[in-house]
């Protein structure tokens, strides 16, 4: 399935390409809390049906919402969640 073909049902009538975005990267050390907390807020907001990863063909690239909305020529694809193991300081490492 193309992430695309999510993305026009979520945003219903508005159109994708008008769509402005922003990025924020966050510290290695607060990983693990804002997973928790991003976990915490979908459980309880109707808005998060499914929880979807993003397969690109060019992984080397920065993905950016442009590739997000590409139909044809190595579109994204949706695929499994990818979870890394952070390790903070308790019997099991904690997934972020």
């Amino acid at each position: 399935m193309l992430v695309s073909s999510l993305l026009k049902t979520h945003f219903c009538d508005l159109p994708l390409h008008g769509l402005f975005t922003a990025s924020r990267v966050f510290p290695a050390t607060a990983r693990v809390d804002l997973q928790m907390v991003l976990d915490r807020l979908f459980r309880t907001k109707s808005i998060a049906r499914k929880l979807v990863g993003v397969h690109v063909s060019w992984g080397h690239e920065t993905l950016t919402f442009s590739h997000l909305i590409v139909e044809s020529d190595h579109p994204a694809l949706v695929g499994p969640l990818q979870f890394d193991e952070v390790d903070v300081g308790e019997g099991q490492p904690a997934a972020a």
